[in-house]
């Protein structure tokens, strides 16, 4: 019986550490043009990519990465979402970065906000739901090197400088920023 409770231990704690990964190292993804649903920058010289899967209040799906292009009463815009989660110790690290663009309509460089800071824009939601970085008005752009609607593929790269949105005091450089992702359907 002794030997039966100390294989039962061992087994249990086997498992526990081996649920417990360390977070991945990530790496930039390649410049491509092709849909292959690649996402990815330096935010503060540290790299940082979609990865995990995406977890909302109704529970966890597969999709960390979307873009979504259509057009409303203000007219065609590009909106891509990317998120990061993965478990540090028994700590969810979920994160999720932003990009947001009106009037994109053709390949070329796009401010990302306008004047008033209201429309469009780059955003990273860090570790906890109050930690949110934001851009301003001629401090995030978008380069779109490819908008395919017939078969549906956005590409390009994206920089930019974000500040805490409370404060103009921290920021945060985005640098080297690259997409390459199929669209959700065109509305």
């Amino acid at each position: 019986m002794q030997f039966f409770n100390r294989l039962f231990i061992i087994i249990v704690t086997a498992l526990l550490v081996s649920c417990e990964k360390d977070l991945p190292e990530l790496k930039l993804p390649e410049k491509t043009t092709s849909g292959q649903n690649t996402f990815g920058c330096l935010i503060g010289g540290k790299v940082w990519a979609n990865y995990g899967r995406r977890c909302h209040t109704f529970g966890c799906d597969e999709t960390n990465l979307t873009a979504d292009y259509g057009r409303n009463s203000r007219g065609p815009y590009l909106i891509i979402n990317a998120d990061y989660t993965a478990k540090k110790g028994k700590t969810l690290v979920a994160q999720h970065f932003s990009i947001v663009g009106y009037d994109i309509t053709a390949p070329g460089l796009y401010d990302l906000a306008d004047e008033n800071d209201v429309n469009g824009g780059m955003s990273f939601h860090a570790d906890d739901q109050y930690t949110i970085y934001l851009s301003r008005h001629g401090n995030a752009f978008i380069n779109i090197t490819k908008l395919d609607t017939i078969n549906q593929i956005v590409s390009g790269e994206f920089y930019g400088e974000l500040k805490l949105y409370d404060t103009t005091l921290t920021a945060v450089r985005v640098q080297e920023g690259r997409f390459d992702i199929r669209l959700n359907e065109f509305r």
